[in-house]
């Protein structure tokens, strides 16, 4: 909430205002090597 001309107005975020902040990996989907089944 902020204070605007002595009134309390409530903030809220916008559809893709994260948008670039946040990046990830080229291998983010590539199988994790620890969870691999083990079968021996």
């Amino acid at each position: 909430m902020t204070e605007a001309d002595g009134k309390l107005t409530e903030v809220r975020p916008r559809f893709g205002s994260a948008k670039g902040l946040v990046e990830m990996c080229d291998d983010f989907d590539a199988p994790l090597e620890d969870f691999e089944i083990e079968t021996a």
